[in-house]
C-alpha cells in the first residue's frame, strides 16, 4: 500500500483480501465504505497525525498497529448483521493509540432501538486508551478491555438524567429549583403539592428542554404553600409521548411561631372549618359586603362554623377579629 500523501484520498470498495502495509500520512485518509469490505495487513499499519482511516468492514492486520491520528468506525445496523467497522489482529498484536481520534458514526439512517454492543477493535493489547473519543450521541459510550474496544448504546436511560431538586422559603413564597444533566423528548415537568389529606395535587407547570445533551436549569414559585407543615413538593417529568418519571420529594419546614392560616371545605356547603385564627369575634359577609354571619371563635386550632340554612350559592368573606379576611364560595 502507498503512502498516502494529504493531496491523496483513497477509497476502497475492497471486497477480496489485500495484503499490504498501510501508512496514512498527514492530510491522507483511506475508506472502507462496505460492510462486506476486507482488508487484509500483513505488515502493521500507521495512521500519521492528520491521517484518517474510515472503516464500515473488516480490517486485520499482522504486526504492530498505531494511531497517531483519526479512526472513525462506521454502524450501519445490528451486530448480528455484520455491518460495521471491525478491526482484529489475527497474531494478538499490539494496537498504540498516540495523541489520537478515535470516532464512531451512524450512518445510512441506522437508529438502534434497543441496547447493543459493538466489538471494534480486537487486539493482543491496548497501548494505551485514545485521547480523544467521540461517540453518535447521547447514551452511547465505549468500552475497554485489556485488548478490546467497544461501542455501546444504553436503551435503558432514563429520558431525564437529574443533577437535583431542592427547595427554599422566599419570604412567604416556596421556590423550588432543580437541574438536569440531560434530557431526550422531555415535554414538561408538573409541579406537585401534597395537600392535607395526603394526595399530590398539580400546581403548576414549566416546559422542558426537550432534547439536551447539555445542563439545564429550571424554577418555580409557589405564592400558597398551604397550612402543611412540612410542605411536601415533587416534580412529574412527562415525556412527548406522555411517559413520566418522578423527581425526589423536596420537605420545607414552616417557620416556628408563624400560624398558618386554613379554611376547609373550600368550596363550602353548610359548614366550613377554620385553622390557625387566634380566638375572637368573626363576622361572614357576602360578595357585597352584607353580613350573613356572625359568632366567636374559642379554639385556634380547629373551629367549625356552620353557615345559615338556605345561605344561596356564592363567594364570601370571614372577617376574624384578627388577621386579614379569607374568602370562600358556597357551592351545591
Amino acid at each position: 500500500m502507498k503512502v498516502l500523501t494529504s493531496l491523496t484520498l483513497l477509497v476502497l470498495l475492497v471486497t477480496t483480501p489485500v495484503t499490504a502495509q498501510l501508512y496514512i500520512q498527514n492530510g491522507g485518509s483511506v475508506t472502507l465504505s462496505k460492510k462486506d469490505s476486507y482488508l487484509y495487513l500483513d505488515d502493521g499499519l500507521s495512521i500519521e497525525p492528520g491521517g484518517t482511516l474510515t472503516v464500515r468492514g473488516t480490517i486485520e492486520w499482522v504486526n504492530q498497529a498505531t494511531n497517531l491520528g483519526t479512526l472513525v468506525f462506521q454502524i450501519g445496523d445490528a451486530p448480528a448483521s455484520g455491518d460495521y467497522g471491525k478491526m482484529v489482529a489475527t497474531q494478538g498484536d499490539d494496537i498504540e493509540f498516540v495523541n489520537d481520534v478515535i470516532r464512531t458514526e451512524l450512518v445510512d439512517g441506522y437508529d438502534p432501538q434497543e441496547s447493543v454492543s459493538y466489538e471494534l477493535i480486537t487486539a493482543g493489547s491496548l497501548d494505551r486508551l485514545p485521547e480523544t473519543q467521540e461517540l453518535p450521541g447521547l447514551f452511547w459510550s465505549y468500552r475497554f478491555t485489556d485488548a478490546e474496544v467497544f461501542a455501546e448504546f444504553d436503551a435503558t436511560v432514563f429520558p431525564v438524567e437529574w443533577l437535583g431538586f431542592t427547595g427554599r422559603w422566599a419570604g412567604k413564597s416556596a421556590r423550588l429549583d432543580w437541574q438536569t444533566a440531560t434530557e431526550v423528548d422531555s415535554d414538561q415537568f408538573i409541579v406537585e403539592r401534597q395537600n392535607t389529606a395526603g394526595n399530590w395535587l398539580a400546581i403548576g407547570s414549566v416546559i422542558a428542554a426537550g432534547t439536551s445533551n447539555t445542563p439545564s436549569s429550571y424554577n418555580f414559585l409557589d405564592a400558597e404553600p398551604g397550612p402543611t407543615n412540612p410542605v411536601l413538593y415533587r416534580l412529574r417529568q412527562i415525556d412527548f409521548d406522555g411517559d413520566f418519571t418522578y423527581s425526589n420529594i423536596v420537605a420545607l419546614a414552616q417557620a416556628a411561631g408563624e400560624p398558618t392560616l386554613n379554611l376547609f371545605p373550600n368550596p363550602a356547603q353548610d359548614h366550613i372549618f377554620v385553622e390557625g385564627l387566634d380566638s375572637g369575634n368573626f363576622t361572614i359577609t357576602d360578595a357585597a359586603g352584607r353580613q350573613v354571619a356572625r359568632g366567636i371563635i374559642n379554639d385556634a386550632r380547629r373551629f367549625r362554623i356552620d353557615l345559615p340554612v338556605g345561605l344561596p350559592m356564592g363567594t364570601y368573606f370571614l372577617y376574624p377579629e384578627q388577621g386579614a379576611a379569607q374568602r370562600f364560595t358556597v357551592a351545591r
